[in-house]
């Protein structure tokens, strides 16, 4: 059934056949990228960083915020490079980058360094990520039919999730094969295989090409490349605290800023959280990690479908409020037969809105500003690896519950700033009847009025690119 609708989709939801092209390659990608990230950049990454550290927190901490402190640095220059230059040739450059920095974590992993080449090669990872998250997005967005896109970026997202289910598939075997145990030899042979599946995953994107340059585009803007909020200036415009709906993608970006603060503390050291304080074995943390991926499929559908009832960003809200009271449960059970059905409910609810987060940013951001929009959201979703710092400090000296507690509080903040999209996006197709009709027709179909339906206001999922809202 998932094959048959996805077919479809690339049929009737993108703009001509280099557009069917592209997303069917960033798609694989997307699978890919995903397995490859949970293999080598996942749990068993983590525990890694732990044991060359001599059990330090901090360390790992520090290693994925070079990461994001690297994008903090390229995001605003990348995304402005995005929106002026050449989609096509900057994506080629960001994969050149990525098959680099898998190069050197695999030689680095291999020599179990926590020397400057293991730093050098999480800069290189992080910028070689950044131009291909900006570049594959926007052309990816500019692909797809206007106000068609929640489908696709839902499967794109459950592609990405099966992809990180499979991983730790891999691992799983890996271990079985080779030995129980978290010994460095064991840990390093699983992450440099994982580190092989890069080459495959970042030479689909060679087939990508900007389809604005090809001559294909439906984008729902006037002549003057308006996004849907601007041309609704025009006929019908909402507003809530003072705020248009031009301030949706700010609404959005500010509340993914607070959310992936609060992520950072925490994200990265669940693993070591269930290894130290419960003693799991690599081989029962790889099947809480596909436990894991499942529990964020099943929950995307969950939130699609009650998506039709309430509408986009109720949908979204709802889900990730009840996320925060989940954290807050985690904060103060310490009975595993409780911790892992919370912590697995909680990763869902989380993770489950990304999609639907996604098709609500594309919709109100014109063509011309998506790879600026698209790097301001990949920077505030990888800022969870700069506060991976203070999560290490806090886990070494207060306990992981702590810092959950931490999160807990940001996580509310974040949903309170997320909000005003209650108001300020429509909610069912009728409500838009006007904009169809001011855009020449073209149909503007949101996914309310088409139900069928990875992702990294995905919480960061274990990857160079970050687990981003937690």
């Amino acid at each position: 059934e998932f094959c048959a609708v996805m077919l479809s989709a690339l049929t009737n939801d993108t703009v001509g056949p280099v557009a069917r092209r592209n997303v069917k390659a960033i798609l694989v990608y997307q699978f890919l990228i995903g397995m490859a990230d949970t293999i080598a950049l996942g749990s068993v990454f983590d525990a890694f960083l732990y044991l060359i550290s001599g059990s330090k927190n901090e360390f790992v901490g520090y290693i994925e915020s070079v990461n994001g402190l690297t994008s903090l640095v390229v995001a605003f220059p990348v995304g402005f490079a995005v929106d002026r230059y050449n989609r096509t040739a900057l994506l080629r450059a960001g994969v050149f980058f990525m098959l680099l920095s898998a190069f050197s974590l695999a030689i680095t992993i291999w020599r179990h360094s926590t020397d400057w080449q293991l730093w050098v090669t999480m800069c290189i990872a992080g910028f070689g990520r950044e131009l291909v998250t900006s570049a594959s997005e926007a052309i990816f967005a500019d692909s797809l039919k206007a106000g068609r896109r929640t489908k696709i970026y839902t499967m794109k997202a459950q592609l990405n999730t099966l992809a990180s289910a499979a991983g730790p598939v891999v691992a799983l075997v890996c271990f079985l094969i080779l030995g129980d145990t978290w010994r460095l030899s064991e840990v390093r042979a699983v992450l440099i295989l994982g580190s092989t599946v890069y080459l495959p995953a970042l030479v689909v994107l060679v087939l990508v090409r900007d389809p604005v340059r090809c001559g294909e585009t439906e984008e729902a803007e006037n002549e003057e490349g308006q996004s849907i909020a601007e041309i609704e200036t025009e006929v019908e415009q909402r507003s809530c605290c003072g705020m248009k709906q031009r301030a949706v993608p700010y609404v959005m970006s500010a509340s993914s800023l607070i959310t992936a603060l609060g992520a950072g503390m925490t994200i990265r050291f669940f693993a070591l959280y269930f290894k130290n304080d419960f003693n799991l074995l690599p081989m029962h943390l790889c099947m809480l990690d596909i436990s894991y991926m499942v529990s964020i499929t099943i929950f995307m559908q969950f939130a699609l479908s009650i998506s039709n009832v309430l509408g986009r960003a109720q949908a979204a809200c709802f889900c990730f409020g009840m996320n925060v009271t989940a954290f807050v449960l985690l904060s103060q059970v310490h009975m595993l037969s409780v911790v892992i059905p919370v912590y697995l409910v909680r990763g869902g609810l989380a993770n489950c809105t990304y999609p639907i987060d996604q098709s609500i940013l594309q919709d109100f951001i014109p063509s011309k500003s998506r790879g600026r929009w698209n790097a301001i959201n990949s920077l505030f979703g990888m800022t969870w690896s700069g506060s991976a710092v203070l999560g290490g400090y806090l886990a070494d000296h207060h306990g992981y519950r702590f810092s959950f507690l931490i999160t807990a509080g940001l996580y509310t903040v974040g949903t309170l700033m997320y909000s005003p999209l209650l108001c300020l996006v429509p909610r069912k197709q009728k409500e838009r009847s006007l904009l169809d009709a001011s855009v020449g027709g073209i149909s503007m179909d949101s996914h309310i009025a088409d139900p069928t339906p990875e992702m990294p206001r995905p919480e960061p999922s274990k990857s160079v690119q970050g687990d981003t809202s937690g």
